[in-house]
């Protein structure tokens, strides 16, 4: 087994939000599943985070990092990683949300 770490950087872009809207006001992001998926489609786990929690609530304009820890078997090949809202009643029905029936899942090239 190898580790492989990820680092991902989470950052609330303040040009999507209201003008309006108070700088100072945090969004708070909602939980999340995140895997390592091989070409055979073998999931691998978060087995251990450093840094920021996903969890951190965001002003307009901040910023953090997380990194996060995989276990890979060594020969494994074609690595993506796969990051989701943890998905709840009712996402599957709403039209656009990314755990929605119609909507193709997004992953990153590693």
């Amino acid at each position: 087994m190898s580790d492989y770490i990820v680092t991902l950087r989470t950052r609330f872009d303040e040009t999507t939000t209201s003008p309006n809207r108070p700088k100072d006001a945090p969004l708070m992001p909602s939980p999340r599943d995140v895997q390592l998926i091989d070409d055979s489609g073998h999931q691998y786990p978060v087995v251990s985070t450093t840094g920021a929690s996903l969890m951190t609530p965001l002003t307009p304009a901040s910023s953090y990092t997380t990194n996060l820890e995989f276990k890979v078997p060594k020969d494994v090949h074609g690595l993506r990683l796969l990051i989701e809202t943890t998905s709840g009643w009712p996402d599957h029905f709403v039209i656009g949300d990314e755990n929605s029936l119609a909507h193709k899942k997004t992953y990153f090239a590693l």
